[in-house]
């Protein structure tokens, strides 16, 4: 069973791959990257292991180094694929119901099969390379160990990520189920980010103001940093996250009792993963594929007294729209968008991330004042980043724009203001309160007038590239954390965010150079920004609206045929 699922996991990668060269291009991009990566992780770890024969303190920061590495690779695997894309679920349970059970050959091998995808060979590539730190010790044992820690790790990533795609997933099944799973993802998001704030930017390591600049006190500093990284290390170490990485190190440094509890509490970690892996299987073959449920009499009624209610709600969005001078079909389309962000768990966990930023940024601030300010960039490219996947989210109704005769520009013109509508309210609340916490209240005209520009681009360069790149996303009525992209789609996903970030950065060159650039008086220039950052990113979102409309007229239809080929889409 193992063997056949991997093979033909391969088989489908090797399938995608022939039939879009684009997805092939991708993949072999991502692994080169990732290889070379590794390649240079090996390099540091032999020579780190070298310092280490010959000093205590390198020896502590290959132990601080190695943990806090793979502790976070376990973190990140439990953490972003159930909220962003989920596992390379090509192979679903859900489709071999009708043909085997919930055996443990069938969970190994979905395990392992999943492992295949771009994400879990680089993992495994850049975890792998970590054995290398023995080596540079002097310690052929050291080296066997770290191979089993490094395999122990890799598959405690898998594990984690099924396991918590499995149980966050079975949440999606009911509505009230979807809407908690979109605040929990963010909640999960937002505790670890203040962690690692907590963590790894401690105001303990800061430089004292003042300080003279010397050998004795960069070694010095070295050395708080080095003991800082080494605490929480030892803490790590006697917990699943980090008790893997840990064991080989701690029996290297003669630690034979700390090593041999670190190695039981990384096999445990793993039954215990494994276990509830095989729990969820079952739960999981047996999913409603489009992520629905069935409804009693009862409930049936409810959700007609609900959808009664909805539709008010939607009919006054658009009275209220229509008032702004949009056009019938743009308000139409607006008031259903305002509607969405209210209701739906995908748009809902958008809007919680909207909040995230900031907040972590101004915690930063902290530490490092410029984070103030690049929090309201920040917060204004994560805004205007949501319309890049609007038509996929909203797969259900464009069909009804398209046989309705609704114009592109219409179309456009109505989800950009539905946007806005909350969007600048909240990039000014940041800017306002960026302004109070740097002290300095004649720069928050300049950061409201940056925030603003930049919120406009970044809207404009969404529009664009969800005309040219559709960027796959859970479908309607399903919960954010859905997995069911289809194959080959992550690299998709990343293309068309890196084009819009890359086009965000270049046309926000203008803004920024006046924003930042000493080239005027400070009050000069923040007032310049004021005025001129808005109206140059009003008028890049007037162009972006009109060509993201230039590009859908004619071929929305073609939009939406690819649409419908995404898992769950289908009914669209």
């Amino acid at each position: 069973m193992v063997t056949t699922l991997i093979r033909l996991k391969g088989r489908i990668l090797i399938n995608s791959w022939t039939k879009q060269w684009w997805r092939a291009l991708l993949a072999v991009w991502a692994l080169l990257n990732a290889l070379g990566a590794s390649i240079g992780l090996a390099v540091g770890a032999f020579f780190l292991g070298k310092a280490a024969a010959q000093d205590v303190v390198f020896t502590d920061l290959a132990f601080a180094l190695t943990v806090g590495m793979g502790s976070a690779f376990i973190v990140g695997w439990t953490i972003f694929p159930p909220l962003a894309f989920g596992v390379d679920n090509t192979l679903d349970p859900a489709n071999f119901t009708a043909y085997t059970t919930a055996t443990r050959s069938f969970a190994w091998g979905l395990l392992l099969a999943g492992g295949m995808g771009t994400g879990g060979i680089a993992t495994a590539l850049l975890l792998y390379s970590t054995v290398v730190l023995p080596i540079g010790m002097g310690s052929l044992t050291g080296f066997f160990l770290a191979l089993i820690a490094a395999t122990l790790g890799i598959l405690t990533c898998w594990l984690a990520a099924r396991v918590t795609t499995g149980l966050l997933s079975s949440m999606g099944r009911t509505r009230r189920g979807r809407d908690v799973a979109g605040l929990v993802s963010m909640m999960i998001v937002f505790g670890a980010l203040i962690l690692y704030y907590m963590l790894v930017m401690p105001s303990s390591v800061q430089p004292t103001e003042g300080m003279p600049v010397d050998e004795g006190t960069i070694k010095a500093t070295f050395d708080a940093v080095v003991q800082q990284g080494l605490n929480i290390a030892q803490i790590l170490a006697y917990t699943p996250l980090g008790a893997a990485w840990a064991f080989p190190l701690s029996f290297g440094r003669g630690d034979i009792l700390p090593a041999a509890a670190q190695l039981l509490i990384a096999l445990a970690t793993l039954v215990v993963l494994m276990a509830v892996w095989q729990k969820i299987l079952p739960l999981r073959m047996l999913e409603p594929k489009g992520g629905g449920t069935t409804h009693s009499a009862k409930k049936e009624q409810a959700a007609a007294k609900e959808h009664s209610k909805d539709k008010t709600v939607t009919l006054a969005g658009y009275s209220w729209l229509r008032r702004l001078g949009l056009s019938i079909p743009a308000a139409a389309v607006g008031s259903n968008a305002l509607y969405s962000i209210g209701k739906d768990p995908r748009y809902v966990s958008n809007a919680i991330s909207v909040v995230i930023m900031p907040v972590l940024f101004f915690l930063l601030g902290r530490s490092i004042p410029i984070y103030y300010e690049l929090a309201v960039p920040l917060t204004a490219f994560v805004s205007g980043f949501i319309l890049l996947s609007a038509w996929s989210y909203d797969s259900s109704a464009v069909w009804m724009q398209i046989t309705a005769g609704v114009r592109a520009v219409d179309d456009r013109v109505g989800r950009a203001v539905a946007a806005l509508i909350w969007q600048v309210p909240a990039v000014l609340l940041v800017s306002v309160i960026a302004g109070i916490f740097l002290q300095n209240p004649a720069k928050i005209p300049g950061i409201i007038g940056y925030g603003l520009a930049i919120l406009f681009i970044a809207s404009a360069v969404s529009l664009v590239m969800g005309a040219k790149i559709p960027m796959p996303g859970p479908p309607p009525g399903a919960s954010p954390l859905s997995t069911n992209t289809g194959s080959g789609h992550m690299g998709l996903i990343f293309l068309a965010m890196g084009l819009d970030l890359l086009g965000t950065v270049v046309l926000a060159i203008p803004p920024s150079v006046i924003y930042f650039a000493p080239i005027m008086d400070e009050t000069m220039r923040m007032w310049v920004t004021l005025v001129g950052g808005p109206v140059y990113g009003a008028l890049i979102l007037w162009a972006g609206i009109r060509l993201s409309a230039r590009l859908l007229a004619g071929n929305e239809a073609k939009i939406l045929h690819t649409i419908s080929s995404w898992t769950g889409h289908t009914h669209v």
